[in-house]
C-alpha cells in the first residue's frame, strides 16, 4: 500500500508541472488550456491553484 501511494505521489508531481500557462490574463491570475477549454486559478505565492475541477462523474447508485 505504501508503495501505490509513493508511486501516486511521483506520478501526480511529474504530470502537475506539465501544463504550462496558455494564456496569462491582465491580473496575472494563471490560465491553462485543457482538451474542454481554458480554466483559470489563483496564484498564491509560487503555486498555481486550480480549484472546483470535476475528475470523474459523481458516483451513481
Amino acid at each position: 500500500m505504501k508503495t501505490v501511494i509513493i508511486s501516486l505521489a511521483i506520478i501526480m508531481c511529474c504530470t502537475c508541472g506539465a501544463q504550462k500557462p496558455a494564456v496569462n490574463s491582465d491580473q496575472g491570475e494563471p490560465v491553462i488550456q485543457t482538451a474542454s477549454g481554458l480554466v483559470r486559478g489563483v496564484k498564491e505565492g509560487d503555486v498555481d491553484i486550480f480549484r472546483g475541477i470535476p475528475y470523474a462523474a459523481p458516483p451513481v447508485g
